[in-house]
């Protein structure tokens, strides 16, 4: 998350959505988040948890008077993302199928990784049933869908950089039938609300 109160707006950072290049881009416009946010300085911090936050310290009007802004990514293309992630960072997920398939088919039930953070589908984790951001922009169209919002904000329109980069083969090449489809059933929303395609 990143926060400037001089320029008006919130970031909120979803995991493998280009929310390190997001931040590296607006980093520089920013005031100290945990100064002004009595937050510690979680870089996915969902909105409904800084929304709590400062309702509890009395500051829900500046959540709302702020822009929020968050990006996403087609989900078949991110998981693959997170699978490489992990396993960069030393956790066991064991082969990219495997690890698909044992996600909770119960988005209820706290087992498997839907409720982890990473793991959430972006409707859920930035709670757009609330209106909690503003701004969405998508990953595949950042350039485009970002520089109207770097006018409103009154800043230089600029490309961030890419930012950990995951390698891997091409997403496609590593699904099946049956793992497309549980990436299908568990990022539905994401995929109807911004017309994603495998």
């Amino acid at each position: 998350m990143k926060f400037s109160d001089r320029r008006g707006f919130i970031l909120f950072a979803y995991p493998k959505a280009a929310s390190t290049s997001m931040i590296r881009l607006l980093r520089p416009h920013c005031e100290d988040t945990v100064a002004w946010t009595d937050w510690p300085a979680d870089k996915h911090v969902r909105p409904v948890q800084l929304l709590a936050a400062w309702r509890d310290r009395g500051r829900e009007a500046l959540f709302w008077s702020h822009l929020k802004i968050t990006t996403v990514r087609n989900p078949w293309a991110r998981v693959v993302s997170l699978h490489t992630y992990l396993r960069q960072k030393g956790y066991e997920v064991g082969p990219f199928g495997k690890w698909l398939e044992q996600l909770s088919s119960d988005p209820r039930k706290p087992d498997g990784l839907h409720n982890q953070v990473h793991a959430m589908d972006a409707h859920r984790w930035a709670g757009f049933d609330a209106g909690l951001v503003d701004a969405v922009l998508r990953v595949e169209y950042l350039a485009e869908e970002l520089a109207p919002v770097m006018r409103k904000l009154d800043l230089p329109e600029s490309v961030p950089e890419v930012a950990n980069q995951t390698e891997h083969p091409p997403y496609r090449d590593l699904y099946t039938a049956k793992t497309r489809q549980i990436v299908t059933n568990r990022y539905a929303r994401d995929i109807a609300r911004w017309n994603y395609h495998f």
